[in-house]
């Protein structure tokens, strides 16, 4: 079963690191894979939180770079030591790492975006900001990443 998170939800992170995964976003996940997560560094400012089923994904995908390519190597330091694994508690927190916490300038409340195979951990305030930084309207990036379906015999 291919996980498809979804959705936006807010919570709060508390003094001690922890912050509770949106129930809705868990719910998404066969009950036997509710609890392990891998969190990591994510881009345009924001935490990536994978399944542990997605972030095995992820690793075979990045073991299939180019190594001996400067830029693989360095985008490889930067990333994957951020990564560590996590298991939500009974009341579906996990901890976030100090360093990440600052990394992403996240605050009291939190921003949750499900993103297909991640879900993506934001500083509401920052995220809003990466939103209007681009001047590109839905339509515009619509156009630019949707291919056009190919349609056999017609």
């Amino acid at each position: 079963m291919e996980v498809s998170f979804k959705g936006t939800f807010t919570h709060m992170i508390d003094h001690k690191g922890r912050l509770c995964i949106p129930s809705e976003l868990r719910e998404m996940l066969p009950k036997n894979e509710r609890r392990d997560f891998t969190v990591m560094r994510g881009l345009d400012g924001c935490l990536f939180l994978y399944s542990k089923r997605e972030w095995e994904r992820v690793q075979k995908s990045l073991s299939r770079l180019p190594w001996w390519k400067a830029d693989t190597r360095r985008f490889a330091r930067m990333l994957i030591p951020t990564a560590y694994e996590v298991k939500t508690d009974a009341q579906g927190r996990i901890v976030i790492r100090q360093k990440l916490i600052e990394e992403a300038k996240l605050e009291r409340g939190v921003l949750f975006l499900g993103v297909g195979d991640r879900i993506e951990i934001w500083n509401p305030g920052i995220y809003k900001k990466y939103q209007t930084r681009s001047n590109v309207t839905f339509e515009q990036a619509a156009e630019k990443v949707m291919v056009p379906r190919e349609y056999a015999g017609d």
